[in-house]
Order: structure tokens, then sequence, then C-alpha cells
């Protein structure tokens, strides 16, 4: 019988806003081919990395995640998997632990590159979770008709719900607790937001050390900002809502401070002022 309670990493977010997109679609029906072709964008920079050269055991990673990482996307569900179980070796010189370590960082990578793509080019957010855990998927009869059971699926749902709440990416006890066993606490990809749970470092996947890429690095930050800036004046009666962004605005702004060292890059508006007041950034 195969095998149905494999361990994966799972990924799973939610567009926030995607009720007035749906509206969009409605009066334009093209924007659902629009959004299709950024989809399929996406996906072939993903291919992409299997055809590169590679030169180190973290290229041979993303190739190797690359090559493995699959993608299910479902209205405004975005579910991304990978398999941690009987990974191939990277290199010689390093522990099976090690090995694991470099897959799961390829992967965080991957999502970062999925995720402010995304709000580059459709110009929504998302909310998620990242949980670690059994699931198991299969085809029935035909490759359209997927099956899918999973415990890290449905517990990467509930967190998603009930914790995440603003826009970010948290990363569930089940993730942290195997981080641990691997003995690797992934502080490169991974930040404690202010109310103490521990996210994605979203901005992870943007260079900030290769010259002939900055440009395009500047383009998709500020594309980002005026995302933002969008999403605050839609919502400027809506306090609620704009307390969904607040976090990111806060994550933005001290990544702008502190890893690109940009004031030029730091949100300033009325709403968010309005937000920070007794709030210490």
């Amino acid at each position: 019988m195969e095998n149905v309670n494999k361990k994966y990493i799972v990924c799973f977010m939610d567009i926030l806003g995607y009720k007035s997109l749906v509206t969009r679609i409605q009066n334009d029906p093209k924007l659902i081919d629009d959004i299709k072709n950024i989809y399929d964008k996406l996906l072939k920079l993903i291919d992409g990395i299997i055809t590169r050269e590679i030169k180190d055991k973290y290229q041979q990673g993303n190739k190797t995640v690359a090559e493995n990482i699959k993608f299910r996307i479902m209205s405004d569900s975005i579910i991304v998997t990978m398999c941690l179980d009987d990974l191939p070796m990277l290199t010689t010189d390093i522990t099976i632990d090690e090995n694991r370590a470099l897959y799961i960082g390829a992967y965080f990578q991957l999502i970062s590159m999925f995720y402010i793509t995304f709000v580059s080019d459709i110009r929504y957010f998302f909310r998620g979770a990242i949980t670690v855990g059994q699931y198991y998927e299969s085809e029935l009869n035909k490759p359209e008709n997927i099956f899918v059971v999973s415990e890290a699926l449905v517990r990467a749902f509930e967190c998603e719900q009930k914790m995440a709440e603003s826009v970010r990416v948290i990363i569930d006890v089940s993730a942290l607790d195997y981080f641990k066993g691997i003995k690797n606490d992934f502080q490169n990809y991974i930040f404690k937001d202010i109310d103490g749970l521990e996210c994605l470092d979203i901005y992870l996947g943007l260079p900030d050390d290769v010259p002939e890429i900055s440009d395009k690095v500047t383009e998709v930050i500020e594309n980002i900002i005026n995302v933002l800036n969008l999403q605050i004046q839609e919502n400027h009666n809506d306090s609620k809502i704009l307390r969904k962004y607040y976090h990111f605005i806060q994550y933005h702004n001290w990544k702008m401070k502190t890893r690109f060292k940009n004031e030029n890059f730091v949100i300033k508006t009325l709403e968010y002022e309005n937000l920070n007041k007794g709030v210490k950034e």
C-alpha cells in the first residue's frame, strides 16, 4: 500500500480583498486571462531555476525544490507543498539535518519570491500559515481529479483563519518543532512579529547585494508600496481592514531601515500615523 503518512511542509495562503477582485473580474472578464498569465509567469520563474547552471549545494537545493514543489491554486486559496521525506543528499560533507535545512531554506525562498511577485503584479496581498505534518494526494481516474487528505493542510487552514489575521504568513508550532528537531531555527528566514508570533520574512527573496538587478528590486518595492497606499486609500474608513495592513507596514518599514537602509522606501501616510499612535515601531 502507498505510504499516506509522508511528512510535508505545507503553506496555505488566502488572498486578502478577494471579493473586490471578483467584482473587478465580473466588470472586466479579461482580468481572468491577466491573472492566469501572471500565475503562469510566476510558475515559469520557478521552473527556470531547474535549468540554471549549478555551482554549489545551495543552487542544487533550489533546483531540487523547484522540481518537487507543488502549487494548488483554487479561487482565493494557494496551497504550496513539498515532501520532506527521502530528500536526496546535496553533498557528502553535511548531515541529514543540515541537508533538510537547505531544502527548507530554498522552499522559503520560493514562497517569498511567489508572494512578492504576486503582490507587485496582481496588487493584492496574502495572509497564510506554514505547517509541517502528514499530507497525501493522489490522482482519481485522471490527472484532472485530485484526492487530498492532510492533517498539515487542515492545521495550516486553521492557523490562517484564527491566527494570521494581518498581512503575514505565520509559522505554526508544528513547523517550529520540526525545525528544532533538525537543530535549525531559520533565523535568517523567520522574524518575530509584534504580537510574538513567528512569521516568514516575506522580503527574504529580494536580493540586496546584487548590483545588476538592483533596479528590478527597486521596481518591486515601489510596486508594493503603491499597493499598500492604494489599500489604505480604498479602506480609509474601515479601521478593521486598515489594521490588517498595519503589521505589514510596520514590517516593511523595519526592513527598509535595517536591511535595505533606504529611508525613501519608508511608508509615511496619515492613516499609518493614526494607526501607529501609542504603538512603538
